[in-house]
């Protein structure tokens, strides 16, 4: 027997579940800066909040292009870093970050904070310590804790060319 009143019940419910699932899809993150400085960025063009950026070349990493930003806020959240190195190509881009922290409850709380983010990461055991990593649309960011000097490291390392690729081809309008 025709009812229609659940013929229009079942069209609103399908409608909202396909609304629902259309707003899953679109609320991916894309981690596409950090502080502001967008990957891809030339060295020489790079201001945030409208003043051009400093940034002093340092030795400390093996990285030719390294360099810190003098005065830069060294909390990500509630963990206390000790240093963060932006990291440029050869063809001066900004293209990496590198934190370094120490302490295994600041450690916990920087996996808490990136698992939060980005969600459940995958799980490498290292010689010397364990590595968590997770793929953010293209953007790679990794987490090591090395126990015997309670040290950690976070490293997000961009592939803006080929991010950019993307995003201009998944917005083809030709066909």
């Amino acid at each position: 027997m025709f009812n229609p009143f659940r013929n229009y019940m079942r069209s609103v419910l399908t409608l909202c579940l396909l609304i629902i699932s259309l707003s899953q899809v679109s609320a991916q993150y894309i981690l596409d800066d950090f502080r502001k400085i967008k990957f891809g960025e030339h060295i020489d063009s790079i201001y945030v909040d409208s003043k051009k950026v400093t940034f002093v070349k340092t030795q400390e990493l093996s990285a030719k292009k390294a360099f810190t930003i003098p005065g830069d806020d060294m909390y990500l959240g509630s963990v206390k870093l000790k240093r963060i190195y932006y990291i440029f190509s050869e063809s001066d881009r900004f293209d990496r970050v590198a934190m370094v922290g120490e302490g295994y409850q600041a450690y916990r709380e920087m996996k808490y904070i990136l698992t939060f983010k980005f969600d459940d990461p995958e799980l490498k055991d290292l010689a010397d310590g364990v590595q968590y990593s997770w793929n953010v649309d293209g953007v790679r960011v990794y987490l090591t804790y090395q126990p015997d000097g309670e040290r950690f490291t976070v490293d997000i390392q961009s592939d803006y060319e080929l991010n950019e690729s993307r995003r201009k081809n998944q917005s083809v309008n030709d066909f």
